[in-house]
């Protein structure tokens, strides 16, 4: 993507909404906009930040706490590009989530709290907009999934109390992406935007994935193999520099957190760990 600094103009959040006019600027987005919405529309998402807040849905006409509508949403997150150098003023008198990213808590929000990490929440609605500039707006409406995220209302009337219903907790998160650089593919620009959302949350799959990797990962490196008269160096590879080499005549003695190695003319003839001698 250009390196160029865009400065980002109020007039550039008047969005026209691509799916109202699926032809405008020839669809040339179409193909982009539908990858999105199949990796992010109603799907769910694992939080990879450690300081997103999520309030209480609201009730109201028209909307019953269920994140149908996004006039129910308190907790509002707006994402500016790294690359725009100048955000409208209203933005700057809010609070940041990051040096990114702003958050608003609009009056009235009821039950806050942090979302937890690897927490999951799902995309109950999503929007794709682009400007005629050809500034990208991508807006995400997200219901937590656990169980403690959840409240219970009941409608009371003159004739009595009636039917308990469940009413969940949110919040929205929109990110403004700057156009797509002359040269650069639907792939490269894909890929740009999964990753300026991925700093927040990335596709509960996609998340289970790699932390089974990283474990797995982990897992292999305690696996260690010494053999009888390994030489020093192979050693220091599979373990790594020791905390302490002691030499003693022909004797190397090489001390690990765990385990101590013993070498003679720089061939491996002990290994001790836990109190045993292997």
């Amino acid at each position: 993507m250009s390196q160029t600094k865009t400065v980002l103009r109020l007039e550039l959040l008047a969005i026209v909404l691509i799916a109202a006019t699926p032809q405008a600027y020839g669809g040339k987005y179409e193909p982009l906009k539908q990858r999105l919405f199949e990796r992010y529309d109603q799907k769910q998402m694992s939080v990879v930040h450690d300081k997103i807040l999520v309030a209480l849905l609201k009730e109201g006409p028209g909307f019953n706490g269920r994140g149908r509508n996004m006039l129910e949403y308190s907790v509002n997150y707006d994402h500016f590009d790294p690359n725009f150098r100048e955000w409208p003023k209203e933005y700057r008198r809010r609070n940041l989530l990051d040096g990114d990213t702003t958050e608003e808590v609009k009056a009235g929000a009821e039950m806050m709290d942090t979302l937890s990490l690897g927490e999951m929440a799902q995309v109950r609605l999503f929007y794709v907009e682009f400007s005629k500039e050809d500034m990208l707006r991508i807006d995400l409406y997200l219901v937590p999934l656990a169980g403690k995220r959840n409240a219970s209302s009941q409608n009371i009337s003159d004739t009595g109390a009636g039917v308990a219903y469940k009413v969940d907790f949110g919040f929205h998160f929109r990110f403004l992406i700057p156009p797509r650089a002359a040269g650069i593919s639907d792939d490269a620009y894909l890929g740009y935007i999964t990753e300026q959302l991925g700093h927040y949350f990335v596709p509960t799959q996609e998340y289970l994935q790699a932390n089974k990797a990283a474990a797995e990962a982990q897992q292999a490196a305690k696996k260690v193999r010494l053999e009888p008269g390994m030489l020093e160096d192979s050693v220091i590879v599979k373990l790594g520099e020791p905390q302490k080499r002691i030499q003693f005549g022909k004797k190397t003695i090489l001390k690990y957190p765990d385990i101590t190695i013993e070498l003679e003319d720089d061939k491996v003839t002990t290994v001790t760990a836990s109190g045993e001698t292997h």
